[in-house]
């Protein structure tokens, strides 16, 4: 085989090298074959006989630049891509917005049609308007608002006597309500302290029943019994009936309870029972009060005797 020559540094290749191992050159590029063919070109080797730094085909040298832009910015390609997507869904809600709008202007435009037709169906001849329905289709009347129930007799009573005593209702012990016939018979138990006290409750509790025109109309009698606290001499205290009265329903009805204040109940009620203690106790208080306005009567020196009772 003919001696081979490097063509860039003219230096003897062996036989078995591709590279000149004076300046690296590829033999294929730069061998000179001394031969008549040596002046022939050697054409270029293929991209798998390429090694180290061989150039690239044309075909990859349009194409790795593309793909290296996206590889090396891959954060730019990501904002890209997210603005695209903002954009259409921008877009798309626009859409939307004026698609609703238009709907809703149809909409509101309806009533005004409705009425268009109504008139124009007004206009129409009474005969050649559509006949009326048949009585069996009226549409049936909204039912009566049911009364509130009357509350009883009871009921009412024992309302009244709570309102006469008022707060606390501890007061008042017990209450009896009854029917005998066409009445009732009501009985109250209360406590009390003072006679001026226990007669003030009664009071009280006879105009609120008697005060109502359907109690006295429906009840026979009313009875008060209090009951206060009493001690003898040495003994421990204890719990007993001290006054008694009561008023009849025929009694009540000869009243004028519109006038209630002009009413003397002490003249009215019947008096069924009184303890001697009471009776002791109310004397002592008369004779308190008397001898109280005595005393007011001598501090005014007649200067400002405007007391009916003093001298």
């Amino acid at each position: 085989m003919a001696d081979r020559f490097c063509r860039n540094c003219g230096q003897e290749l062996p036989e078995d090298t591709r590279f000149c191992p004076n300046c690296g050159t590829p033999i294929q590029e730069a061998a000179h074959v001394p031969t008549p063919d040596a002046d022939v070109p050697v054409p270029p080797p293929s991209q798998q006989q390429q090694v180290g730094g061989s150039a690239p085909l044309p075909q990859q040298q349009a194409a790795a630049p593309q793909e290296g832009w996206r590889q090396r910015h891959p954060i730019l390609t990501g904002c890209l891509a997210i603005i695209v997507l903002l954009f259409l869904g921008v877009v798309l809600s626009s859409v939307y917005s004026l698609a609703v709008y238009s709907g809703g202007e149809r909409n509101t435009a309806t009533p005004a049609n409705t009425d268009a037709t109504t008139q124009a169906r007004s206009d129409v001849p009474e005969s050649d308007a559509e006949p009326p329905k048949e009585a069996g289709t009226k549409a049936k009347p909204d039912p009566e608002p049911q009364p509130k129930p009357v509350p009883s007799v009871e009921v009412l009573v024992r309302r009244e006597i709570r309102s006469a005593f008022g707060v606390p209702e501890q007061w008042v012990r017990a209450i009896n309500v009854q029917k005998h016939g066409d009445c009732y018979q009501v009985g109250v138990a209360f406590k009390g302290n003072t006679k001026a006290e226990m007669e003030t409750d009664m009071h009280n509790t006879y105009q609120n029943i008697y005060g109502k025109e359907r109690l006295r109309n429906s009840i026979c009698s009313v009875s008060m019994t209090a009951y206060g606290k009493l001690q003898r001499p040495g003994e421990q205290a204890y719990i007993a009936k001290v006054y008694v009265t009561s008023i009849s329903g025929e009694k009540a009805r000869s009243l004028n309870w519109k006038r209630a204040y002009d009413i003397e109940y002490a003249k009215v009620w019947k008096v069924h029972y009184i303890h001697p203690a009471v009776k002791r106790q109310a004397a002592q208080e008369r004779a308190r009060e008397r001898l109280k306005r005595k005393i007011d009567c001598l501090e005014d020196r007649g200067l400002f005797d405007i007391d009916a009772f003093c001298p």
